[in-house]
């Protein structure tokens, strides 16, 4: 998955429901670096739950075109549920 700060609490608010603090964590990581696959897939789930479906197709893809592999990973170390269409583009 992608770089530097992909830590493993960069999913925490959004596991544990907290939406403004988790979009506030993407748009930190993405500030700094733009194209964090880990990051954008994250503001993509955060979309979905807004319903803001055009968003949520973008970053997902976007993620996706960096490293297929994250929704997986996403999956595996949060146990968050998602359908297969979370996971692929």
């Amino acid at each position: 998955w992608s770089s530097v700060v992909c830590s493993s609490d960069l999913f925490l608010f959004l596991k544990i429901g907290r939406r403004p603090q988790a979009g506030a964590d993407f748009a930190h990581v993405l500030g700094k670096e733009p194209k964090n696959a880990t990051a954008l897939f994250g503001r993509s789930l955060l979309s979905a739950i807004a319903h803001d479906d055009a968003a949520s197709r973008r970053d997902r893809v976007a993620a996706l075109d960096l490293d297929e592999q994250i929704p997986g990973w996403v999956a595996r170390t949060y146990d968050i549920q998602m359908s297969q269409e979370y996971r692929t583009r």
